[in-house]
């Protein structure tokens, strides 16, 4: 059972998604994270685009998101940092998410996976929503001894 809300989160929201999988070992050395992580910071998933026009892998931890993209240095922005969330402009068909971060600066997030009402932008939305949610409100899990 997920001891960490971020944790929990992932397991209900992002889990389902086709091109959303766990991390393996080797994704921190491959993305050139060991040495962005934080103390007692954990790298869960990761969320890969198919090759073509949208090339960023997202990278999704106990505390953030990291954005690779070929070429660039790692992006990324803390759960507790984000202000605001939106889709890009036309909602209904928009593959990204727009971050706009509590110092002002906007970063968009792309995501090709999914279709209508089940694309990957809109279940990324809901689960940051959620991360920053119970971030503010100081919302945590702990593991349950009662738990079978």
């Amino acid at each position: 059972m997920p001891t960490n809300m971020i944790e929990s989160r992932v397991h209900r929201i992002l889990r389902r998604m086709e091109r959303y999988r766990p991390a393996r070992p080797e994704d921190a050395d491959r993305l050139g994270l060991t040495t962005l992580l934080e103390q007692g910071e954990r790298l869960i998933g990761m969320y890969l685009n198919p090759p073509g026009p949208i090339t960023d892998e997202v990278a999704v931890t106990t505390e953030r998101i990291f954005l690779h993209r070929p070429g660039l240095e790692p992006q990324h922005f803390k759960y507790c940092d984000i202000q605001d969330l939106s889709m890009g402009e036309e909602e209904k068909a928009s593959r990204s998410v727009t971050v706009t971060l509590k110092d002002g600066s906007v970063i968009v997030v792309d995501f090709a996976g999914g279709e209508g009402k089940l694309r990957d932008s809109l279940s990324f939305l809901h689960f940051l929503s959620r991360a920053k949610d119970d971030i503010q409100l100081g919302n945590t899990i702990t593991e349950r001894s009662d738990a079978k």
